[in-house]
């Protein structure tokens, strides 16, 4: 049983004295910087130009007139 709980615990870790730097990687209580995609302010500026881009392909698409135009002309009677 010993045997099998080493073997699960996995591979022992070095551990370094105090104030070596090691170049292997950041220290393990290192906090990693967040991805840029990961942001809150990467998703509001995405769903702000999705936004934009919606309002004016319906506004763009919008026609100027409900009256349709016939063969006497395009009058607005009101």
């Amino acid at each position: 049983m010993s045997e099998l709980e080493r073997l699960r615990a996995g591979p022992a870790v070095a551990a370094t004295p105090a104030g070596l730097a090691t170049t292997a990687g950041p220290a393990p209580g290192a906090k990693q910087p967040t991805p840029v995609w990961r942001r809150w302010w990467v998703w509001t500026a995405v769903g702000a130009v999705l936004t934009a881009g919606v309002i004016a392909a319906a506004l763009a698409g919008r026609s100027e007139s409900s009256i349709p135009s016939t063969d006497l002309g395009n009058k607005k009677f009101f």
